[in-house]
């Protein structure tokens, strides 16, 4: 898949995603490390480690009202079948940014997690934001990811282990 988006070991990509796109961003950074050069990952949570918690969250999932314009295959998407993600986070070495709205709750405590267990990760918290930040304060999250990208993504060094807040 992420071959198909031009990224190579050679050329590796960064790979911005919001909610669901951004754990599927870390999947792709677990699972092919080499292709990706740096993450930002907006609202996102890293998965379930236990069953009961994944089962829960598949039902969420097929439950749902996606209306007509979301295919059934790209439902399938949601769907959390192990814990390769959240058992693999350490494993992780490119500059990563989380970012969150301050309000976005059921995210917040996600925030925490990726940010102590992905080894280069840092968090931009914009204020009063809930869980479509990307929406609601565009520029705020452009900011912050513009600023990560030119000093994190942009170079060899590594970020800082920090909270921006906007």
């Amino acid at each position: 898949m992420i071959a198909i988006a031009g990224a190579t070991s050679a050329n590796p990509a960064i790979l911005v995603g919001h909610s669901l796109g951004g754990y599927l961003s870390l999947r792709v950074a677990v699972k092919h490390p080499e292709m990706v050069k740096a993450l930002v990952l907006v609202s996102t949570g890293p998965g379930f480690r236990d069953e009961v918690s994944r089962g829960k969250w598949n039902e969420y999932v097929r439950s749902m009202d996606l209306g007509s314009s979301v295919s059934a295959h790209a439902r399938l998407l949601g769907l959390q079948s192990d814990a390769s993600v959240i058992a693999n986070l350490t494993s992780i070495q490119c500059p990563t940014l989380v970012v969150i709205g301050g309000e976005d709750r059921r995210f917040l405590g996600a925030k925490d997690y990726l940010v102590a267990k992905i080894p280069h990760a840092t968090a931009a918290i914009v204020e009063g934001g809930r869980h479509a930040i990307h929406v609601s304060s565009s520029a705020e999250v452009n900011r912050a990811i513009g600023d990560f990208l030119e000093s994190a993504a942009g170079s060899r060094s590594r970020p800082p282990r920090r909270t921006i807040r906007t």
